[in-house]
């Protein structure tokens, strides 16, 4: 887990502390027992989420880095990447990104217009 999500910590998509959460059993219990009782069962239930929804990302990271190929139907690793970080807003976490996600990547991104995207170099903004 903590191979695979590496990456997400440097681009934004995740923070320090919830990719260790994730790789811990015990911290992502944790985590879920405060958010119920200081926030209610909405916020335990949108942490349950993004830890599936970080699980799958590095599970997709890994199928693509063994077998060169996105494996299986769901959310493609841009897709998922996004989620996450509409996850983090959602729970009102002040470190998730702001702004606009890029289509091609599912990093969150902020170039100017007419420039790419600073991770994956698609043009920004992505065509349709």
């Amino acid at each position: 887990m903590q191979t695979e999500l590496a990456e997400e910590i440097t681009s934004g998509v995740l923070s320090r502390w919830q990719m260790e959460a994730v790789a811990s059993r015990r911290r992502r219990l944790q985590r879920e027992w405060q958010l119920l009782g200081s926030a209610g069962l909405s916020a335990a239930r949108l942490w349950h989420q993004l830890v599936d929804t970080a699980v799958e990302l590095a599970f997709k990271k890994h199928q693509w880095a063994v077998l060169g190929i996105e494996k299986g139907r769901g959310p493609t690793i841009p897709a998922l990447r996004a989620r996450i970080v509409q996850l983090r807003q959602q729970l009102g976490d002040s470190s998730a990104p702001q702004g606009r996600i890029c289509p091609a990547c599912g990093r969150p991104a902020e170039p100017p217009e007419g420039s790419a995207c600073a991770h994956c170099g698609a043009p920004w903004p992505h065509p349709s």
